[in-house]
């Protein structure tokens, strides 16, 4: 069976391939594109302020939807959620606990 996340993210490269004579560019509903528009929306609001420590202010907030779809997708358990997202099931708790998620997040309770 295959992995959803896996299947999105495949079709997600496959259907933004860059246009013609301009290299890197996406499509405008493709994730890099939107997060590109909200990364350039951010440094426009800094109104000529240099941005401080911008990768610790940007990681953790890609990386919480991600882990959160991951465990959604794995319905909560961590070995699945790890392997859809390619890393170790011990940097994935450190990674939730790090990001404040709960550890069985997307678990669903049994009627």
């Amino acid at each position: 069976m295959r992995d959803p996340l896996y299947d999105c993210l495949d079709w997600q490269a496959r259907t933004s391939p860059p246009a013609a004579g301009s290299p890197g560019h996406q499509r405008p509903d493709s994730l890099e594109s939107l997060v590109l528009d909200r990364l350039r929306a951010y440094a426009r609001r800094l109104q000529g302020y240099g941005p401080v420590d911008m990768y610790a202010l940007v990681m953790p907030q890609l990386e919480r939807p991600l882990m959160r779809v991951a465990m959604e997708l794995a319905r909560g358990r961590q070995n699945r959620a790890a392997d859809m997202l390619g890393i170790h099931r011990n940097t994935l708790r450190s990674k939730l606990r790090a990001l404040g998620l709960p550890a069985d997040h997307g678990r669903r309770e049994a009627p």
